[in-house]
């Protein structure tokens, strides 16, 4: 039937709102959905100029093979967020090819209605919301063009979209504040194979190295107090202690001799996490926010020794001080820290751990085993140790983003060959002295610096800030040991860019704005676009449980039900009214011209009305047969209107109207007759 035909011009809106809506998936679909989805849109291009007909059941078949295999093979799975993603987007696509009737092109506009909201799965940043606040708009505006004329236009169409849209914002604001703070849908976890950026457990010459190369956000911290100064911006975050002679690795903490080795969220503090208050004096503290990014890893950095950590996560500190979360970080999750910065207290080692913190595999870096032997034996003291090999390594060797390559005796050839590395092999290799020394020591790795935000309030900590030094235990301390401040001390001053500022080109990606913060206008409007993420991150994405109570406590002075009941009608019914008195104003009746209304009056002033089509002079006519005492009065109003009615003096014929209206109201207020007696 032809009601039920697409209009043509709704299926080119539609074709343009659903490459809006398909845009931001391209980065995580696999490339044979992404092959089989070009094929589908041009097919459909083609039926659309006319060129093509619409396919048989073997090629959409096949098509559907193509596709369910392109999913199976790129996420490996069928369960999780991306490959239930990528199925909504080939059902939507797949949908165009046998799209004949209207009823067809709304469903495939209420799968794009999914497909962009499901964007936000992936991230919730200010412009990943206006984007998909957009398309919507677009895919409204095509719903309209369905059920317009095959010859409506687009303006029309996104103008009454553009409107709705309006119309559903208070009550979306007002869900927003009420709706109960359950757990997001894209808190679901991702694909086991999702790319995991940040520190890992493990590091190996280069690996840090690599992670320069990214400018993108580990984390944004926001202080209560005074931002710490550079140097004091150790982010620690895990600690590793086992080393095959390449590779240090984290340790399992499930055994710890003695006692246990993980306190969880839910467990009273072990006694190494109850330090005395002796231990703290003089020690800064710091209180704290962290925005971290999503990570697919579960060790958060803090600053020094947590005290306390506040998280709707679940969360664990093990022995050596690290915080872990009990999944996986997907999305962006806040968490609250308390900390002093200070080292880590352990006043003994039990011997099992003290054999850990010394063990070194064997034959590997016999030179280092043997120059630490040969220093040790002139009877050096520990802290004299390490500061002869800081001065060695000051001497001697180069910071650089460009190390070469190591091989076998990978600390050998870097102290005694190359002297070239970065900050994991300045920290592996004192780690490997240290222990060939008699000094239990052991690497951490997390971040170094971060930069200052625009309202001097926060911190961002970018992949860049990546940094590596070493922990060693002196009477009952584990205290800092970083060789990098010793080689480069403009890196821990100032940060990496800084420290590399001749070398620009190696930090990160050509299309990364912090390549370019050299560029003042260009750095400011970086950090400006941070800062508005930021606050959207902490005020909307951020908008926990607590935050929500707080909220409507403060607006509605409670949150007994009566009140939200309240509050949500006067936000459902302020865009109800508004709307009623927009219509009442378009569909208000013009108002008459002055001839017109001045007609009126004389109608209210004898009683007698006109008739509908009544010429005017026919109209005085008849009054002057129904009131024939004024005769030459009648006579003179209609000459007068048929004047303004049909001669360009209108105006004066309106000024001689109203003059002879008003000597009549003055006669009538004098005691003579008005002008409808008889």
């Amino acid at each position: 039937m032809l009601i039920e035909q697409i209009p043509r011009n709704s299926q080119l809106w539609l074709f343009f709102a659903l490459l809006w809506a398909l845009a931001p998936h391209t980065s995580h679909l696999p490339v044979w959905v992404l092959g089989a989805g070009a094929v589908i849109l041009i097919w459909r291009w083609q039926i659309y100029l006319g060129r093509w007909a619409m396919p048989g059941r073997l090629i959409k078949t096949l098509l559907v093979l193509v596709c369910a295999f392109g999913i199976w093979r790129g996420y490996g799975s069928w369960r999780g967020v991306e490959p239930m993603t990528g199925l909504l987007l080939v059902g939507m696509l797949l949908k165009l090819l046998e799209m004949r009737h209207r009823r067809d092109a709304l469903l495939v506009v209420f799968l794009g209605y999914f497909a962009a909201a499901a964007q936000l799965l992936f991230a919730q940043l200010i412009f990943e919301t206006l984007y998909c606040t957009l398309t919507f708009w677009w895919l409204l505006t095509a719903q309209q063009l369905l059920f317009s004329g095959p010859t409506a236009g687009v303006k029309p169409a996104l103008r009454r979209s553009g409107v709705m849209l309006l119309q559903a914002l208070p009550v979306m604001v007002a869900l927003f504040l009420v709706l109960p703070r359950t757990g997001p849908l894209w808190a679901m976890p991702m694909q086991n194979h999702a790319a995991r950026t940040g520190i890992s457990d493990s590091m190996s010459p280069g690996d840090v190295v690599d992670l320069t190369k990214s400018g993108k956000l580990a984390f944004r911290v926001n202080f209560d107090g005074a931002v710490p100064p550079p140097e004091a911006r150790y982010w620690r975050g895990i600690v590793l202690s086992e080393f095959d002679g390449r590779t240090w690795r984290a340790r399992n903490y499930d055994f710890n001799p003695g006692g246990r080795g993980v306190d969880r969220s839910n467990q009273a503090p072990s006694s190494w996490r109850l330090l005395p208050e002796a231990a703290r004096q003089g020690a800064p503290r710091y209180r704290y926010q962290v925005l971290m990014e999503p990570s697919h890893r579960t060790w958060l950095f803090t600053l020094g020794v947590p005290l306390s950590v506040e998280s709707n996560k679940r969360w664990s500190i093990t022995i050596d001080q690290t915080v872990r979360t009990l999944l996986p970080i997907a999305d962006r999750q806040r968490f609250e820290f308390y900390t002093v910065d200070m080292p880590v207290v352990a006043e003994q080692l039990h011997p099992f751990v003290q054999r850990h913190y010394l063990s070194l595999p064997p034959r590997v870096n016999p030179r280092t085993r043997a120059l630490a032997d040969q220093w040790r034996a002139t009877g050096l003291s520990k802290q004299a140790l390490i500061a002869r090999f800081e001065n060695m390594i000051q001497e001697r060797f180069i910071y650089t983003l460009q190390p070469p390559a190591l091989g076998e005796h990978s600390v050998d050839e870097f102290l005694f060959q190359t002297q070239q590395g970065f900050c994991e092999h300045f920290a592996s290799s004192f780690v490997f002295f240290a222990r060939a020394a008699g000094i239990p020591a052991r690497v951490v790795t997390g971040y170094q610096g971060g930069e200052l935000g625009l309202a001097g309030d926060y911190l961002l900590v970018h992949q860049m800030d990546a940094h590596a030094w070493a922990e060693v235990w002196i009477n009952g301390e584990w205290l800092r040991v970083d060789p990098t401040a010793a080689v480069a001390p403009s890196r821990i001053r100032s940060g990496l860019r800084a420290a590399m500022q001749n070398n620009a080109d190696l930090l990160g990606d050509p299309l990364s704005l912090m390549r370019y913060s050299h560029i003042n206008w260009l750095n400011q409007a970086r950090l400006q676009w941070e800062e508005v993420n930021y606050r959207w991150q902490s005020m909307v994405v951020g908008f926990d449980g607590d935050r929500q109570s707080a909220v409507l406590e403060k607006l509605l002075g409670g949150m007994e039900p009566w009140r939200i009941g309240v509050f949500l009608l006067l936000a459902a019914g302020a865009p109800l009214a508004l709307l009623a008195l927009w219509l009442a104003w378009c569909n208000r009746s013009e108002p008459l011209p002055p001839l017109l209304r001045l007609l009126r009056r004389i109608e209210r002033k004898t009683g007698i009305e006109r008739a509908p089509g009544e010429p005017v002079g026919q109209y005085f006519a008849r009054v002057e047969r129904l009131l024939p005492e004024q005769t030459r009065l009648w006579q003179q109003f209609s000459a007068l209107f048929e004047r303004g009615l049909y001669d360009d003096k209108n105006a004066e014929a309106v000024r001689l109207i109203k003059a002879q209206l008003a000597r009549i109201k003055r006669q009538s207020a004098g005691g003579e007759k008005p002008i409808n007696s008889p």
